[in-house]
């Protein structure tokens, strides 16, 4: 019986890229993504009702995003409630796997040493400790969005309408400004229209939900601990990563650093089978695949 590995992007992404390297290596199992988790309903109803496939096994994972909470003590899969074999990463996204200095370092260095740039002995890279560093201070600069995101999540969750838990289109684009008092009022001017179909959508909730996740966040240990990295969106975050690694390390200019490209490489190009081994909910998505 074969098993199909359902997971959310396109053919292109690198939900797929990771899973194809990193999760199976056998031809057996074949990974189709369904685009968005919105989609997820509807099509397992169809793939389940489909006569011809019905007896087929699968598995489907999903970005956690901001649905559930993740839990700090159990760093497995967290399992879709009323959804058969649906699990989600522990992780925001699994973008969020990929921030990681030493890897973004050994990255630059590989960058560094291709043949195109092997001329340019004139490039400086940052080091491992200079990443992390950089890492942690871009982490400090969303932290204030990904409150505000992770407060309309919960607003949102206690209620039956529907409002996006983002300022922007996307995960990973950023709104104009990134401190409290902006991302506090365009939340506000969000949620405006559902306040008067009901009370239990308004400013103070929001308000409230904010102040409990902006005190989660500016915990002493939050960033010592790299908490950010379960916490906070793997979208948003790489965006920010780039961008302070470019403003900071301007010769990564020079190598036209793009920390998507280093995410598909690292899927195509490397073999980090030992680093993403350190990460259980991974090692149980084989073990659910295999199983």
């Amino acid at each position: 019986m074969s098993k199909f590995i359902f997971c959310e992007g396109e053919n292109n992404s690198i939900d797929k890229l990771f899973i194809n390297k990193y999760i199976v290596s056998n031809s057996q199992y074949a990974i189709k993504p369904i685009g968005t988790k919105n989609n997820i309903s509807a099509f397992l109803q169809g793939y389940n009702t489909n006569t011809a496939v019905k007896m087929t096994d699968y598995v489907l994972i999903r970005d956690r995003d901001f649905d559930f909470e993740p839990l700090e003590n159990n760093q497995g899969l967290i399992p879709i409630p009323k959804q058969k074999n649906v699990f989600a990463t522990h992780r925001a996204s699994i973008e969020s796997y990929f921030i990681d200095a030493t890897l973004l370092h050994k990255y630059l260095v590989w960058l560094r040493n291709t043949p195109m740039y092997q001329t340019k002995k004139d490039i400086y890279l940052p080091t491992a400790n200079d990443i992390q560093t950089t890492i942690n201070f871009a982490a400090k600069k969303i932290q204030s969005y990904q409150a505000v995101r992770w407060a309309l999540a919960k607003l949102k969750s206690n209620n039956k309408f529907f409002f996006e838990n983002k300022l922007v289109k996307e995960d990973g684009k950023m709104p104009k400004q990134l401190d409290l008092a902006y991302c506090q009022t365009q939340a506000e001017k969000l949620i405006a229209d559902f306040q008067c179909q009901t009370n239990t959508v308004n400013k103070e909730k929001l308000n409230t939900y904010i102040e409990e996740f902006m005190q989660k966040f500016s915990a002493n240990n939050f960033y010592e601990q790299e908490k950010y990295l379960i916490w906070f969106h793997g979208k948003d975050l790489k965006t920010m990563v780039r961008y302070e690694l470019l403003v900071n390390f301007k010769d990564l200019f020079k190598l036209k650093f793009h920390i998507d490209n280093y995410m598909e490489h690292i899927c195509t190009i490397f073999n980090e089978h030992q680093f993403f081994e350190q990460f259980a909910d991974l090692n149980e998505l084989k073990n659910k695949i295999q199983s």
